[in-house]
């Protein structure tokens, strides 16, 4: 898939929310230097990574086991697929019981991951298309779980249809 098919795609899904009556929620995520704030609809959630590298993979596996990155899990770097077990452990997934855990409850990637013409997909049907940081996440189910834009380089905003 071409970056200018993927283009029109993430355009088109989102004009079609555009002319249709949806309602989103929507979390703002920001970086600044080693803190990460997920601003969600009704709480915050804030991660410090401190000066130390496990920390920093400790919030990468935590992101891969959400799902919310554009590749799939790096498993020879201690990174799990979501849906795993090993995801539903605090020491894995820093969002357990947070806001950011509860927002994108309806993104369900599980099993094994695969990275092609710009999609990332996972064995149960959960998908994520479009070129990052902009794109599109889609349920197991093919239903749009969010969508996600960038307003710089480490803020972002998705919106999840209510």
């Amino acid at each position: 898939m071409s970056a200018l098919t993927r283009t029109t795609a993430v355009f088109a899904a989102g004009l079609t929310f555009a002319c249709a009556p949806v309602e989103f929620d929507y979390v703002d995520y920001e970086q600044t230097n080693n803190q990460h704030d997920w601003d969600c609809p009704n709480d915050t959630f804030r991660y410090e990574m401190g000066g130390s590298s496990v920390v920093g993979e400790e919030y990468q596996r935590s992101l891969t086991c959400m799902g919310l990155t554009t590749r799939c899990p790096n498993l020879s770097m201690g990174e799990f697929e979501p849906g795993s077990p090993e995801c539903e452990e605090a020491v894995n997934n820093v969002f357990l019981g947070t806001c950011v855990e509860d927002f994108f409850a309806a993104f369900d990637p599980a099993g094994a991951c695969t990275f092609e013409d710009g999609v990332t997909s996972w064995a149960n049907g959960a998908r994520w298309e479009g070129d990052r940081p902009n794109g599109i996440a889609y349920d197991s189910a093919g239903e749009v779980a969010f969508i996600v834009t960038s307003s710089g380089i480490l803020e972002f905003r998705y919106a999840r249809p209510r």
